[in-house]
């Protein structure tokens, strides 16, 4: 088969990295990509040249011109937008779930919904459209709240907050300021208290396959501290969380299913629970209806069977012929982010510098870089041109093995004003 996978970020480059060392696949094709990850061999742009007008109906007929029979799509506001149900009518074998299925993600508060029709434990909630409202619910409410905008937001529409005050001033950020978000309508929920993790696992419709848990680091600077990130890093280790919490995960895994066919949404590709452990009580805090970024970079890295052949055990609807997969090992995943990420402030960020890699990097077996805010610079060299950078992992038979490879190699790496977390896979 002939693939193609949708996005530009790092994500995406895991994602094409491991479809093309599949038994299965032929060729893989990128769309957009980034400059750093068309360095891999093997893999291809779409386009030769960018196209004039990028649209689902252009990489329709560019897909089929060049016979791709898979795609896989990566980032969340493509499905939003119906990507998925537009190219599986054009006759594409599609990973990626409708657009009606997608509104997990697009909508934070329908899902929050969802969750307390189907039973699936989260925290208690409040939607609401009126700042007075929510500022009413703040007043009353016995415990600390964190405040979503109910839309796509590239992980930084979140802000967990610790008093009345704070929170107060989220829902005028999220609500009113235009410099940021203009959201319409917002969920505010309680705060939970505890640890988190990523369950994500593949989906046909009927069965799940569970790929890894993952602790991602979503804060901007070390000791969890700074401003909520897109992700700085993850961590994936052998028999965590626990077996009670993966039974607990498992369940929510499956209501959601029986959830989905209740409604007759369509849903097929990858799917992400953002959940809190309370008190060995497993909450889920968020849907994503993709992988997630930057666990994907762990996650695949790890995977004991084919991608290719699991993606077509998703569409045959055979998932359930498959026992879930189990790392043997710890891989740790750090991101290098350009100076001023996130920019919740609006000053910018520090972009468009040369990035600097030694070749021993690029072509070791011991540490892989993933692409993601790359660009192509006048002179021929890779630039920043976006928040994440460029990721690292790397796996050892312990977290601190794991670590120790890749912050040795990101220092080898030079890149003015970047930043990253020393912190990601330390033990507490």
């Amino acid at each position: 088969m002939k693939a193609l996978v949708l996005g530009s970020g790092g994500r995406e480059h895991a994602l094409a990295l491991g479809l093309r060392k599949s038994s299965l696949i032929s060729d893989v094709y990128v769309h957009p990509g980034n400059a750093g990850l068309f360095l891999s061999g093997g893999l291809s742009p779409l386009f030769s040249l960018s196209p004039a007008h990028d649209s689902k109906e252009g990489v329709a007929i560019r897909a089929r011109e060049l016979n791709v029979d898979l795609v896989v799509i990566g980032p969340e506001n493509l499905l939003a937008q119906g990507y998925a149900d537009f190219l599986s009518a054009q006759g594409f074998k599609v990973i990626g779930p409708s657009q009606a299925a997608a509104q997990l993600e697009s909508s934070k508060g329908f899902a929050k919904a969802f969750m307390e029709q189907y039973g699936i434990p989260t925290a208690t909630y409040f939607t609401t459209q009126s700042q007075s409202d929510a500022e009413q619910f703040i007043d009353k409410a016995p415990f600390s709240i964190v405040v979503k905008a109910d839309e796509l937001a590239q992980g930084k529409g979140v802000i967990v907050t610790d008093s009345k005050a704070e929170a107060k001033a989220a829902v005028w950020s999220l609500l009113c300021d235009k410099k940021n978000f203009n959201s319409e309508k917002l969920v505010l929920e309680r705060r939970l208290r505890g640890y988190e993790t990523s369950a994500i696992a593949l989906v046909d419709g009927d069965s799940f396959y569970i790929l890894g848990y993952a602790q991602d680091y979503k804060r901007a600077f070390d000791s969890d501290q700074g401003p909520n990130t897109g992700g700085m890093g993850a961590v994936l280790r052998p028999n965590w969380p626990g077996a009670s919490i993966q039974r607990q995960s498992e369940e929510i895994f499956q209501k959601t299913l029986d959830g989905l066919k209740d409604r007759g949404l369509s849903y097929q590709g990858f799917m992400f629970l953002g959940l809190m452990i309370e008190d060995d009580q497993v909450f889920l805090l968020e849907y994503n209806v993709r992988s997630g970024d930057p666990e994907t970079q762990v996650l695949i890295p790890n995977l004991k069977v084919d991608l290719g052949v699991l993606f077509v055990h998703v569409l045959e609807k055979k998932l359930h012929k498959l026992t879930h997969n189990t790392p043997e090992q710890c891989f740790v995943h750090v991101v290098l982010a350009s100076g001023g990420y996130p920019d919740i402030a609006g000053r910018g960020l520090n972009l468009k510098h040369p990035i600097s890699i030694p070749h021993d990097l690029k072509t070791s077996d011991q540490v892989t870089v993933y692409y993601a805010g790359v660009g192509m610079g006048g002179d021929g060299r890779l630039v920043n041109k976006g928040g994440r950078v460029l990721g690292l992992t790397a796996c050892g038979r312990n977290t601190q093995e794991a670590r120790e490879k890749v912050y040795d190699a990101l220092t080898k790496i030079k890149l003015d004003g970047s930043f990253y977390r020393t912190d990601i896979g330390q033990e507490k």
